[in-house]
């Protein structure tokens, strides 16, 4: 199975849609996909942020990243990690995805911040959010190794792995358009890699 994840934030997760539609088209493995304060599309963007543009958009819109289209028909595990106080892309937009992702992904996850905002959601969301990134990753690679049923699990029931990223503020100050992310995501990957291979060992034994 992948050790490959697509992660993608904002406009990055309209581009992890299409990076994962494309993986799938081409039967390219692909654990699964995690995308955070998320659109539909830039055309309903385009409707929230510049409404009188709205009659216009058939003449000025030359890009399309509907994501929309794309959330009913991927396979993969899908995680929406989304800030209920997103301040640029209606909340709504990623709940609606993730609903239509219900009809058609093997494992797809809603993980919402109270008050998240949308660049600040992961600094926001403390230890909960990194909790639920992390058993996403593990239970993504039980999901490709044959594993069907994943039981809900507590923060403290999660595997340990090493979260040596981010960090964990009530008042984060950063506001730039591109927070700084995980260093080590491909060492947590790794590392739930090897305990899903070691667990489905010690089943056979």
């Amino acid at each position: 199975s992948s050790k490959l994840f697509i992660l993608g934030r904002s406009l990055g997760g309209a581009v992890g849609f299409h990076l994962a539609q494309y993986a799938e088209q081409q039967n390219i493995k692909v654990a699964g996909l995690i995308v955070e304060n998320t659109f539909q599309s830039i055309s309903r963007m385009v409707d929230v942020l510049m409404p009188f543009l709205t009659p216009l958009k058939c003449f000025v819109l030359r890009i399309g990243w509907e994501s929309e289209k794309i959330a009913p028909k991927l396979k993969m595990p899908i995680l929406y990690l989304a800030g209920s106080h997103d301040e640029l892309v209606p909340h709504q937009h990623m709940k609606d995805m993730y609903m239509v992702s219900k009809t058609s992904s093997i494992y797809p996850r809603l993980h919402v911040v109270k008050g998240g905002r949308h660049n600040e959601t992961w600094l926001q969301g403390g230890k909960e959010y990194w909790s639920s990134f992390r058993s996403f990753i593990v239970d993504a690679f039980k999901v490709a190794s044959g594993e069907n049923e994943i039981a809900p699990r507590e923060a403290d029931d999660l595997p340990s792995l090493s979260l040596d990223m981010g960090v964990e503020t009530e008042h984060p100050s950063t506001s730039g358009a591109i927070p700084i992310m995980p260093k080590n995501f491909m060492g947590m990957a790794k590392e739930a890699t090897v305990r899903t291979h070691h667990e489905g060992s010690k089943k056979q034994n």
